[in-house]
């Protein structure tokens, strides 16, 4: 440690960063609200648990007006990765702009739904995540999709190892790394 002190590094290398995740929820407005809510706040808990530092986006968004405020509050709040829930199906457009106003990792997660032939599903969440995930790949973005169930393990397991990765990243990022010696 007293290497440190004396190259004026703060931290060492094993201190790892604790991620800062935003989260922006897409949702319809004919759709159920509440239960988009719900999904949300289970996904700040999944979060929290997995250690990560969840920055809500604000409101629900529902369009062009509504996206660009809770972008630029997590622009502020300079956020390491970007987790966008799919509350219900929405227009590829709002994601496409997601896309375009953040540069950093993202991940698209479509809540689980009850899947049936006799019914389409109320929130078409699964649709939405093929859709938009395949219309972002194709304008070049590289989107982590993720279905399911926020207790799962599957779902555990992915929202691991996007944290782990995100927090390698921004520790490497912030690291001064040096030689000393021949």
């Amino acid at each position: 440690m007293e290497i440190l002190k004396q190259l004026d590094i703060e931290t060492p290398l094993d201190q790892k960063v604790t991620p800062r995740i935003g989260l922006v929820t897409l949702a319809n407005p004919l759709k159920d609200c509440d239960i988009i809510r719900r999904h949300e706040q289970e996904l700040v808990q999944n979060l929290r648990a997995f250690g990560a530092i969840p920055v809500i986006g604000g409101n629900l968004v529902m369009g062009h007006d509504s996206l660009m405020p809770v972008m630029e509050q997590l622009r502020q709040q300079n956020v390491h990765g970007l987790f966008v829930v799919l509350g219900s199906y929405t227009s590829d457009a709002i994601l496409l702009e997601v896309a375009a106003s953040y540069s950093g990792p993202l991940l698209i997660w479509a809540p689980a739904e009850q899947l049936s032939p006799e019914a389409f599903p109320p929130f078409a969440s699964l649709v939405g995540l093929t859709q938009s995930t395949g219309t972002l790949k194709r304008f070049g973005y590289h989107p982590h999709p993720l279905y399911g169930a926020c207790d799962s393990q599957e779902f555990g397991k992915d929202l691991s190892r996007f944290l782990r990765v995100i927090s390698a990243s921004e520790t490497l990022r912030h690291a001064r790394i040096g030689r000393i010696g021949p």
